[in-house]
């Protein structure tokens, strides 16, 4: 039930917000932010590799995470903000006083969530960037470029979804190549 509040105060807020969508190429791209869900360790090495590789290739990034812990572990620095829930309202929407570096202007948002996370929808949601590229979601009003991704692989015995490829890197490889690709 409280999902489902949850959902209903977020797609009001998308009906509520308007902006202005552009194409930017890649090599037009100077700033970029990054948005992801920490695992439980903090560790976060595809997330970390998949910045290093934007930065080698000349592109400012600021990156975000959701850890789904009271409290995070990880300090949150100028450019590596790091959203627990002791951060976000019962709407799951984050507090002002968080996201206060996230209100600059960016090129490009880049959504890098595997599942829906609504903390992380909603800082997509307010950033200040007139291109937005992620997976492809039921939701695909708020991006303006999407990549479909293969399902994970299912293990024979247990049935169970397979964990067994980088998403967050082959869905950055995935975006980059296609920017890439368009003039």
């Amino acid at each position: 039930m409280l999902k489902r509040i949850r959902q209903y105060f977020f797609d009001r807020a998308v009906k509520h917000t308007s902006r202005a969508s552009h194409y930017l190429s890649w090599d037009n791209i100077r700033t970029v932010l990054v948005l992801f869900e920490s695992d439980l360790q903090e560790k976060n090495q595809e997330a970390r590799d998949f910045i290093k590789l934007l930065q080698t290739e000349g592109k400012k990034v600021v990156a975000c995470c959701y850890v789904d812990k009271k409290k995070a572990e990880t300090a949150t620095l100028d450019n590596y903000i790091v959203i627990d829930r002791s951060q976000v309202n019962w709407l799951q929407r984050p507090k002002e006083e968080f996201t206060q570096p996230l209100k600059t202007q960016f090129d490009v948002v880049m959504d890098m969530t595997e599942n829906d996370c609504l903390p992380l929808k909603y800082i997509l949601l307010q950033s200040k960037s007139n291109f937005r590229c992620g997976k492809s979601r039921v939701d695909n009003e708020l991006y303006d470029f999407v990549m479909e991704m293969p399902p994970h692989p299912v293990d024979a015995k247990t049935g169970m979804p397979r964990m067994d490829y980088n998403f967050i890197g082959k869905l950055g490889e995935q975006i980059i190549r296609y920017l890439k690709m368009i003039k």
